[in-house]
């Protein structure tokens, strides 16, 4: 099975819609974070990440989820050209309190104050990614 990263974004970040839409705010972050995370993986995969034959990063530091990659991202994006993928994303990492553990977390400790700045987030990491597909270098 090969990896889609461009796919799997667009997949998580509306399926979270429709669950946050049905009050079903715990799974809708939950694909908020990786919803993100595929967005950043499929720009660093557009500007050059290594992979292994299946689509995974082959760089241990890029085989991350979040918050990890976000600093991952900010560190390979950083100067020349790619920078400009930069622009849409906050400085500071709005994932710092997400994990990818809170899929076995009850649902009440997801916490529904964190959810609009997950969500505004994961809509950054997809401005970060049009902004490639517009430049031409992603499909």
């Amino acid at each position: 099975m090969s990896t889609r990263f461009l796919d799997a974004s667009d997949r998580h970040f509306h399926d979270a819609e429709l669950l946050l839409a049905q009050a079903r705010g715990a799974n809708a972050d939950h694909l908020f974070g990786l919803s993100a995370e595929c967005s950043l993986k499929a720009v660093m995969l557009a500007l050059g990440m290594a992979v292994s034959p299946d689509g995974a990063p082959q760089d241990k530091g890029h085989r991350v989820h979040m918050p990890e990659l976000w600093a991952a991202f900010q560190s390979f994006a950083e100067g020349g050209l790619a920078s400009r993928y930069l622009e849409p994303l906050d400085k500071s990492n709005p994932f710092a309190d997400w994990s990818i553990d809170q899929r076995y977390w009850a649902r009440d400790a997801i916490t529904a104050s964190a959810i609009p700045s997950h969500r505004a987030a994961a809509n950054q990491c997809r401005v970060s990614l049009e902004k490639l597909i517009f430049d031409g270098v992603t499909t």
